[in-house]
C-alpha cells in the first residue's frame, strides 16, 4: 500500500476517535475507576519508548527494504510464475463430478 495515511480521512477519524477515547479513559474521572486503570508516569513512558523504538526502527527499515529493492525480485518471480503457470495448467479447476481426467478426455473427444 502506497498511498499516504493523510490522504485517507476514515483511518485519521479512525486514529482520532482511538486515541481520544483512550485519553478520555484514562484522565477523565470517573472513568479510571470504572475501567480500572491508571495513566502511565513519565518514567513508565520512557521505558514504553525505549521498547518500542526497536521494533519501530525495524519494521520501518523492512518496509524500506520491501519498497525499493524487493519490488523488482518480486516482479520477476510473479512473471515467471505466471508464464510456468500458462505452460503447466492446473487441473484441478474441472467441474467436480466429471470423471477421469478431463483435460485428457477433451483433448481425445470423448467428453
Amino acid at each position: 500500500l502506497r498511498m499516504p495515511p493523510w490522504l485517507n480521512f476514515w483511518l485519521l477519524g479512525a486514529i482520532i476517535m482511538s486515541m481520544a477515547l483512550h485519553f478520555l479513559i484514562l484522565y477523565v474521572q470517573p472513568m479510571p475507576l470504572i475501567f480500572q486503570v491508571t495513566p502511565l508516569s513519565w518514567r513508565q513512558w520512557v521505558v514504553v519508548m525505549k521498547i518500542s523504538f526497536p521494533v519501530i526502527l525495524l519494521d520501518e527499515g523492512l518496509k524500506y527494504l520491501s519498497r525499493h529493492h524487493l519490488d523488482g525480485i518480486l516482479w520477476t518471480v510473479s512473471q515467471a510464475w505466471d508464464r510456468r503457470h500458462l505452460l503447466n495448467p492446473c487441473r484441478s479447476q474441472e467441474p467436480i463430478g466429471k470423471g477421469g481426467n478431463g483435460i485428457l478426455e477433451a483433448q481425445i473427444g470423448r467428453a
